[in-house]
């Protein structure tokens, strides 16, 4: 995670499944650092750990090597958060034939989830949090400048390095290539996500 900025928050909420505390031991889990999730209450922790293990899961999934593949010669070593914030826009794309629940209902629940953990919620979260739920940053995924919004917010967290802002649209080119290997993705990674859950259970 780069500052405050919400990248891959859609795809493990939608991954975590029904209980409280094992979907706010998902959206913590990136301020929460080495084992300090041993101090929280046990299903918090397993949330947290859950997270980790999908990552690790993703980040050597083949579809999403491919993925950054497309993109590696424009954005660098940020190509895996450009990579992440795609496959959240794409999740929401599709969000209507996963879902019989509107992504709109769905990230309301998910922030009032959230908040009644405030008192365990780190506070680079309850930061982040604030801004991602007065303007619904997961919800805005859906949109194409909802994701330049977000470029933009990289760009101003690293004073304009990457020039992702810039590469938006040489970004857009890799657009349906990279939707093909989302689609591949998000099939193995339900599906790890439930043999987690069941192990959980």
């Amino acid at each position: 995670m780069i500052g405050n900025l919400p990248m891959n928050y859609l795809a493990h909420a939608f991954l975590a499944g029904k209980e409280e505390e094992l979907i706010f031991g998902n959206f913590i889990a990136d301020h929460i650092k080495g084992k300090q999730y041993q101090s929280l209450p046990v299903r918090i922790g397993q949330g947290v750990m859950m997270h980790r293990y999908l990552d690790s899961f993703t980040d050597s999934h083949k579809a999403v090597m491919a993925a950054k593949q497309h993109l590696w010669s424009l954005t660098g070593k940020m190509t895996g958060v450009v990579v992440d914030i795609l496959f959240d826009h794409y999740l929401s794309t599709h969000w209507a034939l996963l879902q019989t629940e509107p992504l709109k209902v769905f990230t309301t629940s998910l922030y009032r989830t959230i908040r009644k953990f405030d008192e365990q919620t780190p506070e680079s979260a309850q930061h982040m949090l604030h801004y991602m739920e007065a303007d619904d940053w997961l919800y805005h995924y859906q949109f194409k400048e909802g994701m330049r919004d977000t470029l933009g917010g990289i760009n101003r967290r690293t004073k304009g390095m990457f020039q992702l802002t810039e590469k938006f649209e040489s970004i857009m080119v890799a657009y349906p290539l990279m939707e093909t290997d989302f689609e591949i993705f998000l099939k193995d990674v339900r599906i790890k996500a439930k043999e987690i859950l069941i192990a959980l259970d």
